[in-house]
């Protein structure tokens, strides 16, 4: 049933719930007062009974005295005028039957006597009750009748079919009138809503109460202009983001440099096709995996790049370290490899990026730098030690001049080295 429902609109869902409710209500109802006014008819059935009863034990309470049993049954036979009577038995103070009247062959009557009370069963409602002489007994009496209470509760129940049938047309037609106060604003409602789906997204619903469907009205049209405004937003952010991405491509294409993209979340890498093509890798042949950058990089080198992702991730800094790389053709280059992450709200790196700049001509200018720098050193190294040896005989004739200034015999040979020639100076100091 709920599956059914499930494709009814909401006006078939009232009148199918109005029906089901008031429907019920008047079976109940009507179920009650059929129990009732049978329960009740049983009881005026079952007082009438006792009265007849006491009425014919009353008048019988001679021929009981007597024991005449001729007497008995004529005064059974006043039963007659009520048709409704079966049958009855006086019953002597032995329990003995003593006169028996019987409207109909199929009545049968207790061949002894019962305890006082009333028995129901389907079709007749018999009573047994003490014969009383003063407060002696002196017998019993038991009437049989019938009490046709089927009949009445098929008819209150026909009657009660028609009652309802005929509240449900009424009440039916009378809703259907009245739910359009209610209806009519959700109807519209979900036309509105439909046409905004369509693509008609300026398309307002109109406010017609203050009740509870007019809150909701305001409500989904409050709901319809924030989604207006947030689509809005996202259209421009996904200009925005169209027009970087397409900054960011051209600078991809136009960059001598190769990009890398991780993300961390999903374990995954993005190579861009100058970083491929600058080790010698077509597209296809490259994985964007983060295990394929063990294809250039020998185990050494990823220990040190290691160490720098986690210097990176521990002090928050961008890293920069150069690398030597085996490309596919088994040449070696040297790669200077840039990189930063950024992190979440709980301060965790989910995503990294940087680039990679091919160094290995410049680490060859280092390289030649560093020999010529060392071709220097050792040359100006040489040539000092050459120079030391000629250079100290006139180191020790200064000398002397500083310490013997007042012997000009001794120091005139020194004086003229030092205006002539050294040569000379270092074979007369000799």
């Amino acid at each position: 049933m709920k599956f059914r429902l499930g494709h009814l609109s909401v006006r078939q869902k009232l009148s199918f719930v109005l029906v089901a409710s008031l429907g019920l209500a008047l079976l109940v109802a009507g179920l009650s007062l059929v129990v009732f006014d049978l329960q009740r008819q049983a009881r005026s059935i079952e007082n009438d009974l006792v009265s007849q009863a006491d009425i014919i034990g009353l008048a019988s309470s001679a021929a009981l005295s007597f024991a005449d049993p001729k007497g008995a049954a004529e005064n059974l036979r006043v039963l007659r005028a009520n048709p409704s009577v079966l049958g009855a038995t006086l019953y002597s103070p032995e329990g003995a039957v003593l006169a028996t009247y019987a409207a109909d062959d199929a009545a049968r009557q207790p061949p002894r006597a019962i305890a006082p009370g009333a028995f129901l069963d389907k079709r007749t409602l018999l009573v047994s009750r003490p014969i009383l002489l003063g407060t002696e007994p002196i017998g019993s009496i038991v009437v049989r009748a019938r009490h046709n209470l089927q009949a009445r509760a098929l008819e209150h129940l026909g009657a009660l079919f028609v009652i309802m049938a005929v509240s449900l047309v009424a009440a039916l037609a009378l809703a259907s009138r009245l739910q359009r106060t209610v209806t009519g604003p959700l109807q519209e409602l979900g036309e509105v809503a439909v046409r905004i789906r369509d693509g008609d997204f300026n398309l307002r619903a109109r406010k017609r109460s203050e009740d509870e469907l007019g809150q909701l009205v305001d409500a989904f049209n409050a709901m319809m202009d924030e989604l207006g405004r947030r689509a809005e937003v996202l259209q421009q952010a996904n200009e925005a983001l169209r027009a970087s991405e397409e900054r960011y491509q051209l600078a991809v294409r136009g960059s001598s440099a190769g990009l890398w993209d991780w993300d961390l979340r999903a374990n995954t890498m993005f190579y861009s096709p100058r970083l491929k093509a600058m080790l010698g890798y077509a597209p296809q042949e490259f994985p964007d995996v983060p295990s394929s950058i063990r294809r250039v990089v020998d185990e050494s080198a990823i220990a040190t790049l290691r160490e720098a992702l986690r210097g990176h991730l521990r002090e928050g800094k961008p890293y920069l370290i150069e690398l030597p790389v085996r490309l596919r053709s088994g040449e070696s280059k040297w790669l200077s490899i840039a990189g930063a992450s950024i992190l979440d709200a709980a301060g965790k790196p989910f995503r990294m990026a940087g680039s990679v700049v091919d160094v290995t001509e410049r680490k060859a200018v280092e390289h030649e730098l560093r020999d010529a720098n060392r071709a220097k050193d050792q040359f100006l190294a040489t040539l000092a030690h050459e120079l030391r040896n000629p250079l100290a005989p006139v180191r020790t004739g200064v000398e002397i001049l500083r310490l013997r200034r007042d012997g000009p015999a001794a120091d005139t040979p020194c004086r003229r080295c030092s205006a002539s020639s050294r040569t000379w100076c270092g074979s007369s100091t000799t």
